[in-house]
């Protein structure tokens, strides 16, 4: 018999506050399976893994009813929404290389005009 996993113990192996995991619930992302001796909410397996899952995709940029929309279609739609989220963090990415290079180079040079230039280059190329 599997057995349940209390909120707590949830929160300690997640690192993730009561506040969050109720706001899962409140977005009908998750519901508690049953209640201990004291009124405990308790969760089973598939609701931790569930939690995880939703977890990594508010940290890959997903808002909570962005999830809610597409957590229980099928895996080809998952697999859909998440390549676009891909290719959203892939441009995130390179504009945040690029500005660490601009910032490299200002540093190692120290040459304001040259730094200006490389940051209208840079916004001039993302307008395109």
């Amino acid at each position: 018999m599997k057995q349940d996993i209390s909120l707590r113990e949830i929160r300690n192996m997640l690192g993730l506050s009561r506040r969050i995991i109720q706001g899962y619930e409140k977005e009908g992302l998750i519901r508690s399976t049953s209640r201990n001796k004291y009124g405990h909410l308790l969760y089973d397996e598939e609701t931790l893994r569930r939690i995880v899952r939703i977890r990594f995709y508010q940290e890959t940029g997903f808002q909570l009813k962005e999830i809610a929309a597409f957590i229980d279609g099928s895996a080809e739609a998952i697999k859909m929404r998440l390549k676009e989220q891909k290719e959203i963090l892939e441009k995130q990415r390179n504009r945040l290389d690029r500005q660490i290079e601009i910032i490299d180079d200002y540093l190692n040079e120290g040459n304001d005009t040259k730094y200006e230039e490389a940051i209208m280059e840079m916004i001039r190329e993302e307008r395109k």
